[in-house]
């Protein structure tokens, strides 16, 4: 249970001595719950979570980048994402106001656009990339037919924890549509597709506390961590993150840096439990991937000792899991959950340790196109990126290969506007 905005200002002194004892014992512990889960929110940053260098202030930028490196093997490193040679950085702020080149900035006192001088800017000031104030907005024009509505009613008070009754007073205060495409069913055709809305808002309880039911997220499925899709194909072998719509793909293997990601984000909570699973979590990984990097530099006949040393904190490590499957803590319970359900994907490094630990290759071909989209502010239309995803896939492809990206489709262009067929994506050159 968490408070809003609204529900921590009703709890005001006067409110709390109306609590009795017992109550106020169970409110504190849900404030302190509430308390540590922003905390550790505040605490995220790119060494303990998803988040993308950028989000670190300049004067941390060197040393947390520093640690996060420090975690990553030096030989899958192709290029560092933070290289000045790219010419495009991701630190770069689209609302830098002291940048006085800025091509928003116009120069003719008469612009329409908030010069120095206009009537949108009479007071001469620097106008700002992207949509003004007062700008007129361009909304949704489609009107959806809702085939189900959902009310979201608040099932006990936040403050004395009394159960509502079922003919409540229920005050709306907001909804959302989510939109969903079935599949083709029996002796129909085509696709069918729901609208459904949702409305929550809130109830008033006889201790004059109000109780709001915000909107929510689909519950995560039991083990599993939902996040950004990143993967890398080697050889037939999928490596990915821990995405669960990658589990159809049985031939795979878990990029260790996701996961030591999420150990670190433990280590470093406020909650003393999490704290103590998540330094030993760091400590299993950390001795493993040494394992690891010694068996590499070993022939495949003399890493037995390596590979029964490693097998030995693993099986150790999932003791350990199994005891924190029903543990207090949120955070635990699910990474526990995950590296039981997906332990023979996880460790199956350890038996082939010439696989990569990471995909960060994936990531790294992933980042031009995350440039692009920054830049030109993505495509607008279906066609437009299926077009995108093609050129995309065709040019790394190319470039993997080791051929010429821009010599390829030089040749494609004159080869199609003289009427043939296109030719075949060219093969890898075998380096001599």
């Amino acid at each position: 249970m968490h408070f809003d905005r609204s529900e921590l200002q009703q709890l005001t002194p006067e409110y709390i001595n109306t609590l009795s004892p017992a109550r106020l014992v169970t409110l504190c512990e849900q404030l302190r719950q509430d308390l540590i889960t922003a905390r550790d929110r505040l605490n995220q940053n790119p060494s303990n979570s998803s988040r993308p260098s950028s989000t670190l202030a300049p004067w941390d930028r060197q040393s947390k980048n520093k640690d996060f490196e420090d975690d990553q093997d030096p030989n899958e490193i192709l290029s560092s994402p933070e290289d000045p040679s790219k010419g495009v950085s991701d630190d770069d702020s689209d609302d830098d106001d002291s940048n006085p080149a800025s091509p928003d900035t116009p120069s003719h006192p008469n612009d329409s656009k908030g010069g120095s001088g206009s009537p949108q800017n009479p007071a001469g000031k620097k106008r700002k990339p992207g949509k003004q104030p007062g700008a007129k907005g361009f909304g949704r024009t489609q009107k959806l037919i809702v085939t189900k509505t959902v009310i979201l009613k608040p099932e006990c008070c936040k403050g004395c924890a009394k159960k509502f009754e079922t003919d409540a007073i229920f005050q709306a205060t907001g909804g959302y549509c989510t939109i969903d495409i079935s599949p083709p069913e029996s002796g129909k055709i085509g696709l069918s597709g729901s609208c459904i809305k949702y409305i929550f808002g809130t109830i008033l309880c006889d201790c004059g506390f109000t109780t709001t039911n915000t909107p929510y997220r689909a519950e995560k499925e039991a083990g599993w961590t939902v996040e950004m899709g990143e993967w890398r194909l080697i050889k037939g072998i999928l490596m990915t993150d821990g995405y669960n719509a990658y589990r159809w793909y049985k031939d795979r293997l878990r990029c260790w840096s996701h996961l030591k990601r999420k150990g670190k984000a433990l280590e470093e909570s406020f909650d003393s439990d999490a704290n103590s699973f998540g330094c030993y979590v760091v400590k299993a990984f950390t001795s493993m991937q040494e394992s690891i990097y010694k068996m590499r530099a070993m022939k495949p006949e003399d890493r037995a000792g390596e590979a029964t040393a490693s097998d030995t904190v693993r099986i150790e490590l999932l003791m350990e899991c199994l005891k924190q499957r029903d543990a207090k803590n949120e955070k635990v319970r699910a990474f526990a959950g995950e590296v039981i359900n997906d332990n023979q994907v996880i460790f199956r490094i350890l038996k082939q340790p010439d696989c990569p630990l990471t995909n960060n290759a994936a990531e790294q071909a992933l980042r031009p196109m995350v440039i692009l989209r920054k830049i030109s502010y993505g495509s607008k239309t279906e066609e437009g990126s299926h077009s995108i995803a093609i050129l995309a896939s065709v040019t790394e492809t190319i470039r993997v290969r080791g051929h010429v990206v821009w010599s390829y489709f030089s040749g494609l262009f004159k080869t199609r506007r003289s009427g043939n067929s296109p030719p075949s994506l060219p093969p890898i050159l075998v380096s001599s």
